[in-house]
């Protein structure tokens, strides 16, 4: 599986609501919804279905997670990663630039963040059991 494939797959995972949530709701918005589904909703009985956990999404996640723990630069570049697969641009052509001026980056910090978060996910994975092929292949 290709980097882009894999950091595709785990944005559609973060907007279904594996991670991230889609929209906000307000506590009384969620106690109207317990009151008129029940606690587990219509006809669960408890038994809901639980995020993926197995799959190459929550490792792409688990890596953000340490690599925003590891220090300023290395929030800094999640938080660009996440920016680029979560946040819609309407003006594709100009898309890095809408995301970095949202964040308050200089272009081309954003495009050298964005590379090397991409670069640090991509050595993450490479010993996962869904390796990822390298992009600088030696023979």
């Amino acid at each position: 599986m290709l980097l882009d494939d894999a950091l595709e797959r785990w944005a559609r995972w973060c907007l279904q609501g594996q991670i991230a949530p889609t929209q906000t709701r307000s506590q009384t918005a969620v106690l109207m919804e317990i009151l008129s589904t029940g606690i587990t909703g219509h006809g669960t009985n408890g038994g809901g279905k639980g995020p993926i956990l197995d799959g190459i999404e929550p490792r792409i996640e688990a890596a953000l997670m340490a690599m925003a723990a590891s220090g300023e630069v290395g929030h800094r570049r999640a938080k660009v990663l996440r920016t680029e697969y979560l946040m819609p641009v309407l003006e594709s052509s100009r898309a890095h630039e809408v995301r970095a001026i949202r964040l308050g980056l200089t272009l081309g910090k954003y495009r050298k963040d964005l590379m090397n978060a991409r670069k640090a996910i991509r050595l993450a994975l490479e010993g996962s059991p869904a390796r990822l092929p390298s992009t600088h292949r030696q023979s």
